[in-house]
């Protein structure tokens, strides 16, 4: 007879444990719950937001993105080119300024 009294007070003390396990877990969601609906979603947090001087507006298509990538390799290429003739036309004079010391190469 004291081994079923013993059984069931395990078993009530698992129960209580139970509750207050189920308890808290609930109270920890409702918490949660509370917080999420007092945050902004991100999108409107993005939209409310001023855009930075920094940041360069997008582009309305990808046909206006590619055309101003075009003109912008256009711009380089010639720019380039103009390097390049520069160069050819003129032999350059180096003058070494510092040097670092010349450690000898064992052979």
């Amino acid at each position: 007879m004291n081994g079923d009294r013993t059984c069931a007070t395990s078993m009530t003390g698992s129960v209580r444990y139970l509750n207050a396990v189920l308890t808290v877990i609930a109270l920890l969601l409702m918490v949660q719950f509370v917080q999420s609906l007092s945050i902004t979603p991100p999108s409107e947090a993005l939209a409310e937001r001023p855009p930075s001087q920094d940041q360069v507006p997008a582009p309305p298509n990808a046909a206006e993105q590619r055309e101003r990538m075009i003109k912008a390799i256009n711009a380089l290429d010639a720019r380039l080119a103009k390097i390049e003739t520069a160069v050819s036309k003129k032999a350059f004079d180096v003058k070494v300024l510092e040097m670092p010391p010349l450690q000898p190469t064992e052979q």
